[in-house]
């Protein structure tokens, strides 16, 4: 980590959806570098929070007023959100509210405040400005204009926000089991097949540790405002082939994988970081193997029993 994050010694860091995959990774690095952290999310505290918890509705305008007067912030990270991937009218109004409206409702109120740096998460989902720009998904749309509203609050009102544009994260850590690698996992842990789509789709998977460095990095560099940057790797890696390398490492063998039984997903989006730009402006770079990603998993999954995660129908991959 930069010499610059000695700047958080002793100071109040909000992050939002903190008991969340990213946020519980990204509260227990922060504390580690001596700021006092601050929670925020509609649940109670998760046991073991490192720092102070708050309860808020980000989509109640009176809720997160006394979030921030409350607190007083310098920097915030916007974690919050739903990873709700799925393309059926059921994902519109979850993800319009939780991934647009409460994210508009937090810019509104962060732009009177005095706050140094607010970072907020892309996806690499939301279109990419070239070809076609229309939407794969309720979720990729909601946020597509929650990036939007906060590049409008950079240019009229002078927040200073930076867009981490995330792609496939994954590692140790509490997360929802569509997504592929602790889906692959805790259906093998439990004897079960893995149902997966054809498997020819390739995403950027790049590992907790690193986007937690990397979402520092863009608190901590001057010069980025209103600007949106990639977390991710630059190295595309097929379904297929990150579904048989967690397969190996828990030995089981390829017969467990049933490429096929689920449909592909439409419009999906294949797309790879740029991580030139990124390590231009802020140094920072994606350093962890994905195989040396997974074992860290896999054995962070068989220390938990393999039953860190809630059943759900499929991966989003």
């Amino acid at each position: 980590m930069s010499a610059d994050a000695q700047v958080l010694t002793k100071t109040n860091v909000l992050v939002t959806g903190a008991a969340g995959f990213i946020g519980t990774a990204l509260c227990s690095a922060l504390s580690k570098l001596g700021a006092c952290v601050i929670g925020a999310g509609r649940s109670e505290s998760p046991p073991g929070f490192p720092g102070r918890w708050v309860r808020c509705d980000l989509c109640e305008p009176a809720s997160v007023e006394g979030l921030l007067s409350g607190t007083g912030p310098a920097y915030v990270f916007h974690m919050a959100g739903r990873t709700l991937g799925q393309q059926g009218r059921e994902a519109v109004w979850p993800n319009l509210r939780d991934n647009l409206l409460g994210t508009v409702t937090l810019l509104l109120a962060l732009s009177q405040t005095p706050c140094r740096r607010v970072v907020m998460t892309g996806s690499l989902r939301e279109p990419a400005g070239s070809g076609d720009d229309t939407p794969s998904s309720p979720y990729a749309a909601a946020k597509a204009a929650g990036c939007a509203y906060a590049r409008m609050f950079h240019r009229l009102y002078g927040l200073p926000v930076v867009i981490a544009r995330l792609y496939m994260v994954y590692g140790p850590g509490p997360q929802d089991m569509t997504k592929l690698v602790p889906y692959v996992a805790s259906r093998l842990a439990g004897g079960k097949e893995v149902l997966l789509s054809s498997g020819e789709a390739a995403f950027d998977f790049v590992f907790i540790d690193d986007v937690v460095d990397g979402l520092i990095a863009l608190a901590m560099n001057d010069g980025l405002e209103g600007q949106t940057l990639d977390l991710g790797t630059g190295k595309l890696t097929s379904v297929t082939d990150v579904a048989h390398i967690v397969a190996t490492r828990m030995g089981a063998g390829a017969d467990a994988l049933r490429l096929g039984a689920m449909p592909d997903r439409r419009f999906e989006p294949i797309r790879k970081a740029d991580t030139a730009t990124t390590e231009r402006l802020t140094g920072w770079r994606a350093r962890t193997p994905l195989t040396d990603g997974i074992d860290q998993f896999v054995r962070w999954h068989a220390a938990l029993g393999g039953g860190a995660f809630k059943e759900r129908s499929g991966p989003l991959t």
